[in-house]
């Protein structure tokens, strides 16, 4: 087969030099046989299906032993035949068609990434966490998670400590998950995370400051009595601390109803695009080819990563104005130092404006710290190294309940630690290989040139995310731009490259006989035409939905229950009420209203059997009385036989 491979290439050659081959006749009425075969001819169509599916025919009805047959059986023909005919390079796709395709499988996941969260630093800002998102994913998700781990440690740290002001608080809540306890030191966690934004140095320098106030561990020696906090002192300052993290709260926009919308839009227009084109592959002479579309649900699974993204940088939000989060901060000192006039107040200097800040002039000490929450450069890139200086010291409670079990079982199986790239990697690899699976079983089914596009894309977002692990000197002026001169250009050419796919560079002859090493695969021939409409009814869809379930619930779900503080922490509302009241009342009459509802239900089962026995033993005791009475009285009625 080699063989006659190279040597059909060789005779096109031959003919392409000597520049003799005429255009390709699509007239059927005319005859050939062996001997007056279909002439050796190009085609100005280019690589077009119906005009190569008819001369393949024409070719086989004249003589099934040709030479450009690949299998006179199914009248394919030889990737040799088709370059002569078609020509090496590609085809253009209609321009109706592009603009379907693109409008159908690609703006909906333009439109989840024009709804993710900004934060309003600057224009250039918003521009970089676009471009950071469609050029380095990986490092996105990684950044957005070390967000929650960083918010995640401090919550822990905060409710471990406050633990020893119980009494304190004069929590009226029979159960401190809900009540005066955990608004405080939710209030608390999102305030140190705010300092977080200028670095995690200063987040730092806030907590050490106010658990000195709050757990009187003083660093200096006392020299006044004045430096003694009353537990009065305590009190109006950690009312202080729930006024300002209220104000926080306020000022981040946390809004999920444009993000299920979108989501659901894009989850919808898939559907609905697969329907149709399933329908419209069922007339005789389709204008929609499956194979085509198949290939663009395969290029756009290679973006689902999106719908976590979007997820989490939802759950974070983002601020009002540049100025609000400072504006609150430097508010929540001045009250300070107007309720303890006395007190020596060690706050970090939050700063309004963006120049000189800290000596470095033109300095935007904010975005290069952690103010962008999808860029996080101040954090580690490692697993083992992202725990703050603060901790809980205390050892973990194990996971209760059988489902939190098996969700830390898998996290501990999959070594999702916090702040590791893993969870980040495996987001995005998982709709790579939804891609690559569904263009593997697209006929010609095998490895085509399809694959390599995919394997490039992804392969830039790791690159470009290894690019990230560059040593830095600390607060480095140059590393924005150098980031975001990167990320644009892998944005701009990995969406240059998914838009030539929607043109059409893998429409040529390569990409349909797998390199030769089988016949050109058209849509029209019956056996390939069969296994598409059965596959773009079951196996295509199935596949994309399978990885939009786990891009939409199951890996939101493993972060949930990694980071269940962090998620409470920004979620939280600015008038001390819970976000999930339904929840709490489920939970309230499910498992702490007269004990969990297992043993509630297993007492009213227990009572229903037993009032059940009692009630069938009374029917069958009052049944044999009735019988034994109405014997009795029969027995009396009858004559006296002497």
């Amino acid at each position: 087969l080699s063989k006659c491979l190279i040597a059909s290439k060789k005779r096109t050659e031959m003919s392409t030099r000597t520049n003799t081959l005429m255009e390709c006749s699509l007239n059927p009425n005319l005859s050939y046989n062996c001997d007056r075969p279909y002439p050796n001819c190009t085609s100005s169509l280019g690589f077009q299906f119906s005009s190569l599916w008819t001369i393949s025919q024409l070719i086989n009805s004249s003589c099934p032993q040709d030479w450009r047959l690949y299998d006179p059986q199914t009248a394919t023909l030889s990737e040799a035949a088709c370059e002569q005919i078609a020509g090496t390079s590609w085809t253009i796709y209609p321009g109706a068609d592009i603009w379907a395709r693109l409008t159908t499988w690609k703006f909906p996941l333009f439109q989840l990434v024009a709804i993710f969260p900004k934060p309003p630093l600057s224009f250039w800002v918003e521009a970089f966490v676009i471009f950071h998102l469609l050029g380095n994913p990986v490092s996105s998700i990684q950044d957005l998670l070390l967000k929650f781990t960083n918010c995640q440690n401090r919550a822990e740290y905060w409710e471990g400590r406050l633990r020893s002001l119980r009494l304190l608080l004069e929590d009226p809540e029979p159960r401190p998950r809900y009540g005066n306890m955990t608004r405080k030191w939710k209030a608390l966690a999102i305030i140190t995370d705010s300092y977080d934004e200028w670095g995690q140095d200063k987040g730092e320098a806030a907590i050490t400051f106010l658990q000195d106030r709050l757990q009187v561990i003083v660093t200096v020696p006392m020299t006044l009595a004045s430096d003694a906090v009353t537990d009065g002192e305590k009190r109006d300052l950690l009312a202080i601390c729930q006024k300002t993290g209220n104000a926080l709260a306020a000022d981040r926009t946390t809004k999920f109803f444009p993000v299920i919308v979108a989501q659901g839009f894009f989850i919808g227009t898939v559907a609905i695009a697969v329907g149709r084109t399933e329908s419209a592959a069922e007339i005789p002479n389709p204008s929609t080819y499956i194979n085509i579309e198949a290939h663009s649900i395969a290029f756009t699974a290679l973006y689902f990563w999106i719908i976590p993204a979007v997820v989490l940088a939802s759950v974070i939000g983002a601020s009002q104005t540049e100025n609000s989060i400072p504006r609150i901060l430097q508010r929540f000192q001045t009250d300070i130092e107007n309720a303890f006039p006395k007190w020596t107040i060690s706050l970090p200097n939050i700063h309004l404006t963006k120049d000189d800040v800290e000596g470095r002039p033109d300095a935007a000490l904010r975005e290069r710290s952690g103010g962008i929450y999808s860029w996080q450069p101040m954090q580690s890139r490692n697993a083992n190294f992202h725990r703050p200086i603060h901790t809980v010291n205390r050892v973990a409670d194990p996971p209760q309940g059988f489902v939190r079990k098996v969700f830390y079982s898998l996290i501990e199986l999959l070594h999702f630690q916090r702040g590791s790239p893993v969870l980040a990697l495996i987001i995005v690899a998982a709709g790579t290989l939804t891609g690559f699976l569904i263009s593997y079983l697209i006929p010609p089914i095998g490895f085509e040139c399809r694959h390599l596009g995919e394997i490039l894309i992804y392969e830039a977002w790791l690159l470009n995310a290894a690019l990230d692990y560059i040593s830095w000197g600390e607060y480095h002026r140059s590393r924005f731009w150098f980031t975001f001169a990167k990320d644009f250009l892998t944005a701009a050419a990995t969406m240059g490259g998914i838009i030539a796919t929607q043109v059409g560079v893998f429409n040529r002859c390569s990409c349909y006989t797998l390199w030769g090493k089988t016949g050109l695969a058209l849509p029209e021939i019956s056996r390939v035409a069969g296994t598409l409409v059965h596959r773009i009814a079951t196996v295509y869809p199935a596949i994309a939905f399978l990885c939009v379930s786990f891009e939409l619930v199951v890996f939101p779900a493993l972060i949930a229950v990694q980071y269940p503080h962090a998620i409470r922490v920004f979620l939280q509302r600015d008038d001390n009420a819970s976000n999930m009241h339904f929840w709490h009342a489920i939970l309230d009459d499910w498992f702490h209203k007269d004990g969990p509802f297992y043993r509630r239900g297993a007492r009213a089962v227990w009572k229903g059997t037993r009032q059940g026995m009692k009630r069938t033993t009374d029917t069958v005791l009052r049944r044999r009385t009735s019988t034994t009475r109405r014997s009795s009285s029969s027995v009396a009625l009858l004559p006296n036989p002497t």
